[in-house]
This record gives C-alpha cells, structure tokens and sequence, in this order.
C-alpha cells in the first residue's frame, strides 16, 4: 500500500512458517509460540579473573558487561609463588578468584531480580566451572539449565551455539515436565482441563492459569460479535447474550488471545505424544 504508517515491519531471526491470515484481529498465534518457545538466557562465561556475561533472547546473543579482577597474583616461573611460601600463596590465590567469582555471582543475582530472563547457563574452562558452581546460592542454582566449557576468549558464534545445545535439552525437559504435570492433574479430577471444548469452557470462566497447546494445532469454530464467546458447539445464538454467532477458521488464535487477556500463560509445545492424546491442547486452572 502506498498510505504512510500503514505498515509496521518487524525483522525476526528465528523462522515463522509461510501464511498468509486476513481477518478483523491480528493473528498473534506465530508471536505467542516464539515467545513461548525462545525463553530468554543470561550466560556467564568465567575464569579465575574474568567474566563475560551475556543475553541470548530470540536466539541471538549479545555481551552486556566484561567482569576482571586484575589483583589475582599468579604463580612465578622460577623460586614457587614470588619467591614465598607455596601454600601461603596457594591460599592467598584462592581468596582472590574466590572474591571474583562472588563478584560474578552478584552480577547474576542482579540481572534475576530484574525480572529479564529465568534461565542462566555457565560456561569456560572445566575447573573454573567447578569452582563457580560450588559458591552458587540455591536460588541462583536452580536456575542452571547446563554448562559447556570455552575458551575465555570464544566468539559469540561459538558461545551461542554451545549455549543452543543446553537450551533445546533444557526446553525439552520443561515441557515434558509441563504436559505431564497437566495430564496428571486433569486424571484426578484436579484444577486442569483437557481438550478444546474443556478449555473453551473454562476460557469462558476466565479461570485459565497456564494455556499449553501443541504447537500447529488449530481448529475452526464460532464466535459470538458482541461478547467474544468461543465454541466448537452447532448452535446458531450465543447461550450468554443471545446475539449471533460467526464462523472463524482460527480458533485457537482467538482462545490464545482471550487467556492473554485474562492474564495467562502460554505454552506452546513441540512433538508431545501425551498432550496429543489428551487433544492437543489443555491448561492449568486457577481453581
């Protein structure tokens, strides 16, 4: 179109499929599966006196801050360390890189709190890995999905793919973990629902916690024009303000939006036999 400002473009480094939708609302499917599907990842690459820290988001990375500790005394070539007793240095370096990686931990506590990812990955050499992950705090610790070791000096195209191994591993634990805590609520009689008309229904209510469907999955349906009803159900008036109902193609885009709206989360999941057997979608109600 020739009119100014009537597009809005968008440049994605992780793929889309191919589709074309025109309809009243924007198609916001594809948009909710990326964000659910790239969680965003704080990586710390470590030694015993440097630190890079890095944002992996959409499956591209960035180095936000360089860490280094320039004090840390090193062991001389000739006469032990500088010349003085072994073990008293030994203890003096191990203080220092001690301090350095708390340092670093800090920073890691501090990018948590702020709310901008939920997933840390550590990297370098394998000692220093060690050593790091010992001086972690719980909280921070249950936050590792994995470790890989590195160069300090490693490019970015090089971190990041180590990074993407940990990620497509750790993504899929946390599905199957999900899909599984779903199946097991809804078979006894918990706060979840299983199957598009159960979800619709309790879409309906507003009392969806947490939306997991299989990703490509769709359906048709009707909506009520006035109050925003979903159903699968043959009937012509809406059961709540009795005005008509209009055939849509995308339903699950329509349920995706209305749970956002009501403040849920959303899922999307990848290749899941269990949630497939269960009808591709389902979620975790609030009551």
């Amino acid at each position: 179109s020739s009119e100014p400002d009537l597009w809005d473009v968008f440049h994605l480094s992780v793929p889309l499929k191919n589709q074309v939708v025109i309809d009243k609302t924007p198609y916001l499917k594809p948009l909710a599966s990326i964000l659910e599907q790239y969680h965003s990842y704080a990586v710390a690459l470590v030694d015993r006196e440097h630190a890079r820290l890095f944002s992996i988001q959409l499956s591209e990375i960035s180095e936000y801050t360089e860490l280094f500790t320039p004090d840390v005394p090193r062991k001389h070539k000739k006469g032990g360390w500088y010349g003085r007793d072994e073990n008293r240095f030994r203890r003096h370096i191990e203080v220092h890189v001690h301090f350095h990686l708390k340092d670093v931990v800090k920073h890691m506590e501090e990018i948590l709190k702020a709310g901008e990812v939920t997933h840390l990955i550590v990297g370098g050499s394998e000692e220093s890995v060690i050593l790091f992950n010992k001086i972690l705090p719980q909280p921070i610790a249950s936050k590792i999905a994995g470790t890989f070791t590195a160069d300090m000096h490693a490019g970015n195209d090089e971190i990041l793919e180590k990074s993407r191994e940990i990620i497509r591993g750790s993504e899929k634990a946390i599905e199957e973990r999900l899909v599984d805590e779903l199946v097991t609520r809804a078979s006894k009689n918990g706060s979840a629902a299983i199957g598009l008309a159960d979800v619709l229904t309790q879409i309906q209510s507003g009392n969806i916690h947490h939306l997991i469907y299989l990703e490509g999955f769709n359906a048709s349906g009707l909506k009520c024009s006035s109050c925003g009803f979903l159903t699968i159900q043959d009937i012509k008036t809406c059961p709540y303000c009795a005005n008509s109902l209009e055939k849509i193609e995308h339903l699950i885009d329509y349920s995706i939006q209305r749970a956002i709206d009501q403040g849920a989360v959303i899922s999307a999941i990848n290749m899941n036999g269990k949630l497939k057997e269960a009808g591709n979608i389902g979620a975790l109600l609030r009551y």
